[in-house]
């Protein structure tokens, strides 16, 4: 098994969870209405209390009242690769070739 090693701090419990017992507790709300009501809870009458999964989460559009700002990317520097002792060892032999052959 994998470990991670987690301070007590950085653990949060899941807001989810949340969310589920608040819609549980609506559920058993509107049940006890429509069995007061005399209605019964049929499969039509079911789809009101299941969370319906296509339905788009409530999301927030922030206003900036500035120009937009563009970042530009920063200059790459390219890294030479390493070179092996073999090759560097052919590379000085075939310098003191080109130099013995000059002279």
């Amino acid at each position: 098994p994998k470990r991670i090693n987690v301070r007590i701090e950085q653990i949060k419990h899941s807001k989810c969870r949340e969310d589920f017992l608040k819609r549980v507790k609506a559920n058993e709300l509107k049940r006890k209405e429509a069995k007061a009501k005399g209605i019964k809870v049929t499969a039509v009458a079911w789809k009101c209390l299941v969370m319906d999964p296509n339905k788009k989460a409530i999301s927030d559009f922030y206003k900036t009242y500035d120009a937009a700002e563009y970042a530009k990317p920063l200059a790459m520097r390219i890294k030479e690769k390493k070179k092996t002792k073999d090759e560097e060892r052919k590379r000085r032999r075939s310098s003191s070739l080109r130099l013995s052959h000059k002279i």
